[in-house]
């Protein structure tokens, strides 16, 4: 998933509600205006690993935010002053398999040689499966004959079927610059949604093939497989709950009656950590996104000025997408 949001911290609050909506493995963000100065605990988002390649100068730059069960590292990381922003993450599907998924923000004043640049630093990264997101303001409605030979001799094919950014004076007017490019589109479905974090479309795209394999979940909890109530009230009874009255301090009173009680209760109630396979069962899924519709902005925007992120989970960002036919949510996104 991708989106142009033209300025990241101002409209964290709602990335963070799409995140949480949408819930995609991967979402890339281009023109995410940041600086050195950013600490990456101003942009985290619970569940979710950030990298991002900022400029030096005002404007551009790009983010990925990859799911924490996800095995991902940066492979590289590129900004060269006018031309571009590339951050390239590799993630691990398997012990055998993994994906290359790169994000990258070319503004429209960037010179013809940005082109070659990117594409020598895409290319050692081609072997393996490898899918590229972001706005590289080239029109694709009407693909340039020189950036589309260089997508032909690296065999990549845009996958984005639809206009990402409309004229707001004429609505049947738009271009494609937002774009997905992968060397392996058999594997994947891409749609392309309104949103109200910019002036651009966000893109997505569904891979198809066998769901990464998540890592068990580890939960701790009191086990009563061998509780007996009655050893428990017994064990409770010897204890000389009266020395409470006689402790002056309400904070040691305390004191003296969780060690006790926590005392037994471990006894005959120990933690034990339990290990649960692959149970993954979010009560708000896609498909009730769907179902559910779009928000305007007007109306979220005074409850995310009141709500923390964990808050905002019913609050879907996106509005019904553009193309006819419903997409579901399965593998990675």
């Amino acid at each position: 998933m991708h989106v142009n949001i033209r300025s990241l911290l101002p409209k964290f609050v709602l990335l963070t509600a799409l995140a949480h909506s949408a819930n995609p493995d991967v979402l890339a963000v281009s023109e995410s205006w940041l600086r050195k100065a950013t600490k990456n605990s101003e942009i985290s988002i619970p569940n979710y690993n950030i990298f991002h390649q900022d400029r030096t100068a005002k404007g551009g730059g790009v983010a990925v935010y990859c799911r924490d069960s996800l095995q991902s590292n940066v492979i590289l990381s590129r900004s060269i002053p006018k031309q571009f922003e590339l951050l390239i993450l590799k993630i691990t599907l398997s012990r055998n398999k993994s994906l290359t998924v790169a994000a990258c923000y070319r503004p429209p004043s960037a010179s013809s040689c940005a082109l070659d640049t990117i594409c020598e630093l895409i290319a050692p990264h081609l072997a393996s499966e490898f899918v590229l997101m972001g706005d590289l303001n080239w029109d694709m409605l009407n693909t340039p004959a020189v950036l589309q030979s260089k997508l032909d001799a690296l065999n990549l094919t845009q996958i984005i079927k639809e206009p990402t950014r409309y004229n707001h004076k004429s609505v049947n007017k738009g271009n494609r610059i937002d774009v997905i490019v992968t060397n392996w589109p058999s594997k994947y479905t891409s749609a392309v949604f309104n949103q109200d974090l910019s002036d651009h479309c966000l893109i997505a795209c569904i891979r198809y093939g066998p769901a990464v394999k998540r890592p068990p979940l580890i939960t701790v909890k009191r086990s009563l497989k061998h509780f007996c109530e009655q050893a428990f009230l017994i064990d409770l009874a010897q204890v000389s709950w009266k020395d409470i009255d006689l402790i002056p301090s309400v904070e040691d009173a305390w004191s003296f009656f969780k060690s006790n009680f926590l005392t037994i209760l471990d006894k005959h109630a120990p933690f034990k950590k339990c290990r649960t396979k692959n149970r993954y069962s979010p009560w708000f899924t896609p498909d009730l996104v769907y179902e559910i519709g779009g928000v305007p902005f007007e109306i979220l925007e005074p409850v995310l000025e009141r709500c923390t992120p964990d808050q905002l989970i019913s609050c879907f960002v996106l509005k019904q997408p553009s193309t006819s036919t419903k997409t579901s949510c399965g593998g990675l996104q």
